[in-house]
């Protein structure tokens, strides 16, 4: 009877021996910490935050280094669309995050959201696939595409360009701005505007040259009375040299083209007080002038003005001979003239 009481008390103390090995060995090859409450480690037992990985990457399909992976369940291989959020918040705002998201079968890109409004996303930024940068759209078209966040009828969107300085701005911007009048479709047009000298503030930005959706350029102004103008400055302009593409007036001098007269000229200026076919001073003030128009115009009246000039010349070369002539016959005649009073002179002194 002992020696069964041995026996029993020798299992008992290799089973609890055994146990205590069991659980030493699971204890001392446990790398995760789930408290109750506290901080959560995987791969590690000290987590230092709310929730700390510690673990080496791996690689897995296609992605190596992989620490951790997100998934959704919502949605299998098959799906060509959905997302896979996570969402960053302070008490109950829980509005901004990052998402993963699902633009075809084998496609994801993702979209950075802010929250603007009581847990209301705002989409800020989005990379497709391509690795596209969209800021404020998603569907960026190009390597960097800006779109503004609003839906009103009338706005823009805008890239900076600033050296901050003491909570400052100073610098530039570039607007895509359109306006719309119902039913019309969108007006665009793209600004760049400098801030004004002397000024540090972003409402001081000023446009500056503005390129209008036909294509017009615009400086010193924003909009314009006559779309005709591709180039439309209010100010002036300085420039080493300007080309202006002419057909010329040579015609002038064609044979068959019809000179007026100058007392036609002159009875016209009398009239209109300014030279035929060159517009008036006051509608120069009201129009303007066309370079090239006036250029050929001028170059035509320089051209008409020769031809005068060389009529005059013509004129005067034969009014020259004809002077030429009646002065060698006017000496013919003081010659002869001369001949008969020295003979009327001889005669009277033979009397």
């Amino acid at each position: 009877m002992h020696n069964n009481i041995k026996v029993n008390i020798l299992k008992k103390i290799i089973s609890l021996t055994a146990l205590n090995l069991i659980l030493t060995t699971i204890i001392m090859g446990q790398t995760n910490k789930f408290p109750a409450t506290g901080n959560a480690g995987i791969g590690t037992l000290t987590p230092l935050t709310a929730l700390e990985i510690n673990a080496a990457g791996t690689t897995v399909g296609g992605s190596s280094q992989l620490v951790a992976l997100l998934r959704n369940t919502n949605y299998n291989s098959t799906h060509s669309s959905g997302e896979t959020r996570l969402g960053f918040g302070f008490a109950n705002h829980y509005g901004a995050a990052i998402s993963a998201q699902k633009e075809t079968v084998n496609t994801t890109g993702f979209r950075f959201y802010t929250e603007y409004g009581y847990n209301t996303p705002l989409l800020a930024l989005s990379i497709n696939a391509l690795g596209n940068i969209g800021i404020g759209n998603s569907a960026p078209p190009g390597k960097l595409s800006v779109s503004s966040n609003t839906a009103a009828a009338n706005g823009f969107s805008e890239i900076t360009i600033d050296n901050l300085g003491a909570g400052n701005f100073n610098g530039s911007s570039i607007r895509n701005i359109y306006t719309q009048s119902s039913p019309s479709p969108l007006n665009p047009r793209l600004a760049f505007l400098v801030q004004n000298t002397g000024t540090n503030t972003y409402a001081n930005l000023i446009e500056r040259m503005t390129i209008l959706g036909n294509g017009n350029v615009l400086i010193g102004k924003s909009t314009q009375a006559n779309s005709t103008y591709m180039l439309d400055v209010n100010g002036i302009i300085r420039s080493n040299q300007v080309v202006v593409n002419t057909n010329g007036a040579d015609y002038v001098f064609d044979q068959s083209y019809k000179l007026a007269t100058l007392s036609q000229v002159e009875d016209f200026i009398n009239s209109n007080h300014h030279l035929p076919e060159i517009a008036s001073a006051e509608e120069m003030q009201k129009n303007g002038v066309s370079l090239g128009e006036n250029q050929i115009l001028l170059l035509k009246k320089i051209e008409e003005l020769t031809l005068y000039l060389i009529d005059q010349h013509k004129k005067q070369l034969a009014q020259q001979e004809l002077i030429d002539q009646q002065a060698k016959l006017l000496n013919e005649q003081q010659a002869v003239l001369k001949d008969m009073q020295a003979a009327i002179g001889k005669l009277k002194n033979h009397q």
